[in-house]
């Protein structure tokens, strides 16, 4: 029998186009794995535009996780980060191992690590490694969870590319239209 800790699963929903349901589809099938099966899972959102954070915490509590500078996907990702503050001086964050993030509790056997704005910041950022990154932070997840869901955004990126790398499970969600099948297409191409 495999122990808990050899099963962790990590699924990623891609397509290079957007209105294709893939954070719905990210959204759903982590509740149902939690809620129906009891499986405990992780949903990160590595999508600039966040949405599957917004789908999961109300617009207020995602205000006060940031203003209490909790953490965010940006953590994995940004290892030497300038914290700005329209209220008091910028600082450096000191960075952190990456089996310190924190996630958010958003019910029984589902959390969260929330995705943020700044993601387009970090686009255009030098490089040094950081598509590994993502793949380096689940690693240290292994044993907590039986399933990792991963929102990624609808264009090719740094992120998009993490989460393939780290991914062993991919799911492309598809409307019957012309334009989405050549995208798919295009995506089974992506090394």
């Amino acid at each position: 029998m495999e122990s808990r800790e050899s099963i962790l699963k990590v699924v990623s929903l891609i397509n290079m186009k957007g209105g294709v349901a893939k954070t719905t589809l990210a959204i759903n099938l982590a509740d149902c794995l939690a809620t129906r099966h009891g499986s405990r899972v992780l949903v990160i959102d590595v999508d600039p535009q966040f949405n599957a954070t917004q789908c999961l915490i109300t617009p207020e509590a995602y205000m006060e996780h940031l203003r209490q500078e909790k953490d965010t996907v940006v953590k994995i990702f940004d290892r030497k980060r300038i914290v700005p503050s329209a209220v008091k001086a910028s600082k450096t964050a000191l960075p952190r191992d990456l089996d310190e993030v924190e996630v958010v509790k958003i019910k029984r056997n589902l959390d969260l690590l929330p995705g943020s704005l700044e993601l387009y910041r970090l686009e255009m950022a030098p490089g040094d490694g950081r598509e590994n990154r993502l793949k380096n932070y689940i690693k240290t997840l292994e044993g907590k969870y039986d399933y990792i869901v991963i929102d990624t955004p609808p264009t090719p990126s740094i992120w998009m590319t993490s989460a393939l790398i780290a991914s062993g499970y991919y799911l492309i969600p598809v409307k019957a239209d012309p334009i989405s099948l050549t995208v798919t297409a295009t995506v089974k191409m992506t090394p």
